[in-house]
């Protein structure tokens, strides 16, 4: 007597009873530990909405708040415990620099060029370029509450509030 034979009339519909026979553990070998992909699959979905259920919960719990430190005497980025060294990173650590002494305002793409390269900007050599340490910027900066925003003619860095900027001692 099969699965599908022992459903009795009106149990379902016809799909229902066809996915409950495809989910049906199996211990063949090759089938995900005894597991239909379906039923893996949808383990996986329920335990992914409860890990991200756990994190946002975590994430607005009344913590205290941490203080993002862009600190240029150590070179690193800091809030809280986390801590990002930024000595092995030259090109990101003077682009967050230059930002972060303009905090707020907007820095023009050749603003950027002579803060990196110490030259004029040329779209033709520095476009891709500055575009590509953007984008690390951003992923750097993606676990604070900071952003690059994007203009019209160049890139503008928000802060947090709170935030500190120590200049390095060059």
């Amino acid at each position: 007597m099969k699965l599908r034979d022992s459903i009795r009339p009106g149990g379902g519909s016809d799909v229902q009873i066809d996915l409950a026979w495809r989910a049906r553990p199996r211990t063949r070998p090759g089938m995900y530990g005894g597991y239909h992909r379906l039923l893996l699959a949808a383990r996986v979905r329920r335990e992914t909405a409860q890990l991200r259920r756990r994190v946002w919960e975590l994430g607005t719990s009344k913590q205290p708040a941490t203080q993002l430190v862009i600190d240029g005497t150590r070179h690193e980025l800091r809030e809280g415990v986390h801590r990002v060294p930024l000595s092995s990173r030259f090109v990101l650590r003077r682009l967050l620099y230059a930002f972060a002494s303009k905090a707020g305002h907007r820095l023009t793409r050749e603003a950027i060029a002579r803060a990196l390269w110490s030259t004029d900007y040329d779209p033709r050599r520095h476009e891709s370029s500055l575009k590509s340490n953007i984008r690390r910027l951003r992923q750097l900066l993606a676990g604070t509450n900071a952003a690059i925003e994007t203009s019209e003619d160049g890139y503008r860095l928000f802060l947090p509030a709170g935030a500190l900027f120590v200049p390095p001692d060059e």
